[in-house]
């Protein structure tokens, strides 16, 4: 950063900046060095910025940490433990609309956050089906706009323990699974880690599907050898 901040300022001698610094993220259970260096980092930053400050070219720091409500002991303002959800992109532009309104003098004063936001739509999915493909089952369904993903849960036709999947698109492709075997498929949206903040829709109605296994025939002139640590198959 000290490096950056140099770079721009030979760039331009009168450069006014307007920097912040970095906020905690919900605890992973496992990262004490992530919540450790994220806090030595914050407090190098203010010797930096104290460091090449100057009244030409003057550096103002924003507490984006202090105003964005995400600790290691929970992150309201994030979707999945660390990214802003609604609240939390008013709260970053708050922090740095202070600094520019107190420091810098634009606009008449620093952002209000408002008290309520939008819902995010997390609807059904409709047009759920479910077709054989060669390696499965092929799940398609039309997408959600807005929603950053989609669980898709899946089980025997004759069973009651559902196994759920993560997906990025509006398509999921079960390849698990052998020829002949009915599965059923429900998808919900969702908008964010539902565990850290997300937001998730309800499930749709259950679709089937009966998986084909029309994989290639196996390959020929198979041939193994002897090498100094096992063997060769090719």
């Amino acid at each position: 950063m000290r490096n950056l901040v140099k770079n721009a300022k030979n760039a331009a001698l009168n450069l006014q900046i307007a920097l912040a610094n970095v906020p905690q993220r919900s605890s992973l259970g496992f990262r004490q060095d992530l919540i450790d260096n994220t806090n030595r980092y914050k407090q190098l930053l203010l010797g930096v910025l104290q460091e090449l400050s100057t009244n030409d070219s003057p550096i103002k720091h924003i507490d984006l940490a202090g105003n964005y409500n995400c600790r290691p002991e929970g992150c309201s303002s994030g979707y999945d433990g660390l990214h802003p959800n609604a609240l939390g992109e008013y709260q970053i532009a708050q922090a740095f609309s202070r600094t520019l309104h107190e420091d810098f003098k634009f606009g008449t004063g620093a952002l209000q956050v408002p008290g309520n936001f939008p819902d995010r739509d997390v609807s059904v999915p409709s047009n759920v089906a479910a077709a054989p493909e060669d390696m499965g089952v092929r799940v398609t369904w039309n997408a959600v706009y807005g929603v950053f993903s989609y669980s898709v849960r899946y089980r025997f036709s004759d069973s009651s323990d559902w196994q759920v999947v993560q997906v990025s698109t509006n398509r999921y492709y079960h390849t698990y699974t052998v020829g002949g075997i009915q599965w059923e498929f429900q998808v919900r949206s969702e908008y964010g880690d539902t565990k850290q903040g997300g937001t998730a829709g309800l499930w749709s109605g259950s679709v089937s599907a009966t998986a084909q296994r029309n994989t290639p025939p196996p390959p020929n002139d198979i041939r193994s050898s002897p090498t100094p640590d096992g063997l060769q198959v090719t």
